[in-house]
């Protein structure tokens, strides 16, 4: 079951690797054995607790579908050879579609699709073009991002180097309102800063993580969020990088968990604020509670608080305080602004 990987991407800082030699059999019985051991460290394996979501990530997803029988949608970036090639991608668009037509066979009418915006040399038409596209072939889930320069990729050192530029801010600007303007006349709902619904197709994995849910991180460089049901404290883990030496402590011990680091409650107040502010759901005042044991709105800037609900940047329920569409524009700095 050979899964080679020919090329990096030149744009983001995920756990990625070249070996044109992977031990897929090792991989995935090392898979198996931290999932069943996580299961009973976390005492998952001796009570009945509904699972939400599963999600596969980059070669792990292609290895375990595949030995499924099952195959997996390419999150496309982009349907333009020039950029997929700047990117350092090696799939062509007509490989992009293709998996994208696959995808649909296997789980129709429920394929998302990422794209990027604000490549080297990409004008507003250019961008609006694409999106079209994208959207009258999508089924009911876009992700719509803007190229970020992450420090130690490739990306970065060709833009310090002069070698790439990016499109000013003015540009930047322009590209994600004439995303809120044409995804909203195609129906989609701006339910999350960098995501797109229509028939209330909401990822259910990710609006967990922005809700506060527990996760199970596994796998090479994998990472969760989950609570000791004992002691009701919420930890940070951490899994080894690098997949052989991950493998290794799988073997040797079960897992390849490196690190496990307690969420203290100022922590987790910040973190349910700053995902909050990134969705238009916004922060449930009882989930809030529940995980912090304080009341949001005691918790915030109340001067704050106040002045973005009259700017028309927050609105406030009984149920959730939330940001408005100009407030989740500005979701970083309304969540710098409404801290204590």
């Amino acid at each position: 079951m050979p899964m080679n990987v020919h090329s990096k991407c030149t744009y983001c800082n995920f756990n990625k690797y070249v070996d044109p030699d992977v031990d897929n059999n090792r991989m995935e019985r090392a898979l198996v054995t931290e999932l069943k051991s996580e299961l009973a460290y976390w005492g998952l394996d001796k009570v009945k607790r509904p699972i939400r979501s599963v999600y596969f990530g980059g070669i792990q997803a292609t290895l375990l579908l595949s030995s499924l029988g099952l195959v997996m949608d390419d999150r496309i970036q982009s349907f333009q050879e020039h950029i997929l090639t700047d990117l350092g991608r090696d799939h062509s668009p007509a490989t992009a579609l293709r998996s994208m037509i696959d995808a649909r066979a296997v789980w129709p009418g429920r394929v998302s699709m990422d794209l990027i915006m604000g490549h080297s040399g990409q004008t507003l038409e250019d961008w609006i073009k694409e999106l079209r596209f994208t959207m009258d072939i999508v089924d009911d889930h876009l992700s719509l991002y803007h190229l970020t320069v992450e420090p130690g990729t490739a990306l970065h050192k060709d833009v310090k180097q002069g070698r790439i530029s990016l499109p000013d801010g003015d540009l930047s600007t322009d590209m994600y309102e004439a995303t809120i303007q044409l995804t909203r006349e195609a129906g989609f709902e701006h339910y999350e800063v960098s995501n797109f619904a229509r028939n209330e197709a909401y990822s259910m994995h990710n609006s967990g993580h922005w809700l506060g849910i527990d996760y199970l991180g596994i796998g090479p460089g994998a990472h969760g969020r989950m609570t000791n049901p004992q002691k009701q404290q919420r930890f940070r883990t951490f899994n080894v990088r690098d997949p052989a030496g991950w493998m290794r402590e799988c073997e040797d011990s079960g897992t390849g968990r490196r690190k496990t680091d307690a969420i203290e409650s100022e922590d987790s107040k910040r973190e349910l604020l700053v995902l909050g502010m990134r969705t238009r759901r916004g922060i449930d005042l009882d989930r809030f509670r529940e995980v912090t044991g304080q009341d949001l709105l005691e918790y915030l800037d109340k001067d704050a608080t106040a002045s973005c609900i009259d700017a028309g940047l927050l609105q406030l329920s009984a149920a959730s305080l939330s940001p408005t569409e100009r407030g989740m524009a500005v979701a970083d700095e309304l969540s710098v602004r409404l801290l204590p």
